[in-house]
């Protein structure tokens, strides 16, 4: 894996994990080892239990590793679609659920989409997946509590005790 694939995979899965964090949804683990790079997420409700807020920040959350991928790793979309685009095929599946025509699923990924772009785009969270990034290029993989320090250093803050 070429070094700027390798950047783009840390980047892709720290947009993950930093949305899944914002959300309130946590990360258990975070990984780019070859052929197993993954943000797990805590656990989550049965999809069909989502209100509107929690879907939209799931999809957001789905969305934001492409988001990075484009913002972060410099790809324009064409790029991030042959880099990420199982992201967008995850996203449509989950929209087709929801949505009876194809116009009204097509429409809905475009505006999450430009939310995930708008959410990657604020700066705290710019820093955040940049960071753990960063971090991940060293270690390859962290666990929950190790994502968790590294988006609080980037926030600038302390990190919390648990309990």
């Amino acid at each position: 894996m070429a070094p700027d694939d390798r950047t783009r995979y840390a980047l892709h899965e720290a947009g993950h994990a930093v949305a899944n964090v914002r959300f309130g949804f946590g990360c258990e683990s975070l990984g780019i080892q070859p052929d197993a790079w993954h943000c797990k997420s805590g656990p989550m409700q049965p999809q069909h239990e989502w209100d509107a807020e929690t879907r939209d920040r799931r999809m957001v959350v789905r969305l934001a590793g492409y988001a990075a991928t484009i913002i972060l790793g410099r790809l324009d979309d064409s790029g991030a679609r042959a880099f990420a685009g199982a992201d967008l095929d995850r996203a449509r599946r989950d929209l087709r659920a929801q949505h009876d025509g194809a116009d009204d699923v097509e429409a809905e990924l475009d505006a999450q989409l430009d939310q995930a772009l708008v959410f990657v785009s604020e700066a705290r969270n710019r820093l955040a997946i940049a960071a753990l990034a960063q971090e991940l290029l060293k270690r390859t993989t962290l666990d929950g509590a190790e994502v968790e320090a590294i988006i609080a250093r980037a926030d600038g803050q302390p990190l919390q005790p648990r309990g």
